[in-house]
Order: C-alpha cells, then structure tokens, then sequence
C-alpha cells in the first residue's frame, strides 16, 4: 500500500513537472502564460489547500512583525531628521563663525599694514634726524653749554 501511494505522487510529480515544462514555452507571450498558470493552479494546487490555523498565526505573526519594522523605520527617519536639522545647525553656526573670523583677519591686516607704514614712516624720519645731528653738531653741543 505505501508503495502505491508514492508511485501515485511520483507520477503527480512528472505530470505537474510536464506541465510546468509546457508553461515554460510561453515565456515570450504574458498572456498565454497567465492562463497555462492559472491552469496549472487550478488542477494541482486549489483543490490541495487547506486553510489552517497555524498559517493564519503565521499571518499574524508576519503581520506584527511588519508593523514593528514600520515603526521602527518611521523612528529612524524621525531621528534622521532630527540629526540633518543639527547638523544644518551646526553648519550655519560654523560658517558664521569664520565669517566673523575672516572678516577679524581682514581688519588686522589692514591694521598691520597701516602699522608697516607707520614704522616706516617713523624710520625715514629718524634718518632724516640722524642726518640732520650730522651736518650740525657744533650748534646743539655750543647750546648745551651756554
């Protein structure tokens, strides 16, 4: 007797397996490959299901387990959000930062050339002086003594 049974399902295997061949040649052509589908389903698979418990707990189960990935997802994009607003933040904070800082570097170096200029200024007008104690030196020493 068990040997019936598994020559019947083997030969329900080659047939299923013939027929699936057969649905192969109309991979080219959608809908003729629908219909020798749904024609395959009907004679093979809907009349063997059956609806049980177990597959609606699965479903259940699948169920709840998309709706924790769904939140969990919603509650990183949330959180993605959050971090660019900080970021973009941090950005406008640092950007305005070295506005003010080269703005500062640009006063100094015209305060630094202005210096420059000056200590320039102030080096021609010692050397003129020097020069000028050069060519009179008896008349500032005869002034001291008098």
């Amino acid at each position: 007797m068990f040997c019936v049974q598994v020559k019947d399902l083997e030969t329900h295997l080659q047939r299923l397996k013939a027929d699936l061949h057969n649905c192969v040649g109309f991979i080219q052509e959608p809908k003729k490959l629908k219909d020798s589908m749904q024609t395959i389903y009907a004679r093979y698979v809907a009349d063997g299901v059956e609806q049980s418990g177990v597959e609606e707990e699965i479903q259940r189960a699948f169920c709840r387990q998309r709706d924790h990935l769904e939140k969990t997802v919603n509650g990183l994009k949330t959180r993605l959000a959050k971090s660019a607003e900080q970021h973009e933040q941090v950005y406008v904070k640092i950007m305005k930062e070295n506005v003010g800082l080269i703005t500062e570097i640009n006063e100094l170096r015209k305060e630094l050339l202005l210096q420059r200029t000056q200590v320039k200024d102030y080096k021609s007008q010692l050397s003129v002086l020097k020069k000028s104690k050069r060519a009179r030196p008896n008349s500032e020493e005869g002034r001291e003594t008098q």
